[in-house]
């Protein structure tokens, strides 16, 4: 029997298609943030948090293709993660950096998190789950 991660191969595809573009996005972010270094404005807490969720997508990515038991948890931390940094990010420049609020704004955060909301939802309902067999011996024996 193969194994399978995903009731549906089209939730496997979203996945990791998804993946890919969190890779470039982030791979991207990170070397622009570095190549920021030179003029003095490296933020050291950016960068390590932009490398964990890259590692983060990487790992969920190699165990999606690997076809683990392990990925729908690394998903859901990733995708967690990304929903939290989301809504932080939406929070502290309304808050802290006191910067008014655009209509792009609110779409970005809206459309992001619906997407993110989604694939939490999906993978969690769509996930893979073997039947367990142990009991079908006793099926129609009156136990006492």
């Amino acid at each position: 029997m193969k194994k399978k991660v995903f009731k549906f191969r089209i939730i496997g595809l979203l996945v990791f298609l998804f993946g890919l573009f969190i890779s470039i996005l982030f791979g991207y972010g990170i070397s622009a943030e570095y190549s920021n270094q030179e003029n003095g404005t490296y933020r050291y807490w950016i960068l390590s948090f932009a490398i964990l969720v890259f590692l983060l997508n990487h790992t969920s990515l190699i165990l999606l293709i690997k076809k683990s038991v392990r990925t729908v948890f690394f998903l859901n931390v990733l995708y967690l993660l990304l929903l939290g940094l989301i809504v932080f990010g939406f929070i502290r420049k309304q808050i802290y950096l006191q910067i008014e609020i655009q209509e792009y704004d609110i779409g970005f955060t809206s459309i992001g998190s619906m997407i993110l909301i989604f694939l939490i939802f999906a993978i969690n309902r769509f996930k893979f789950k073997e039947v367990q067999y142990e009991n079908i011996d006793f099926i129609g024996k009156n136990q006492e």
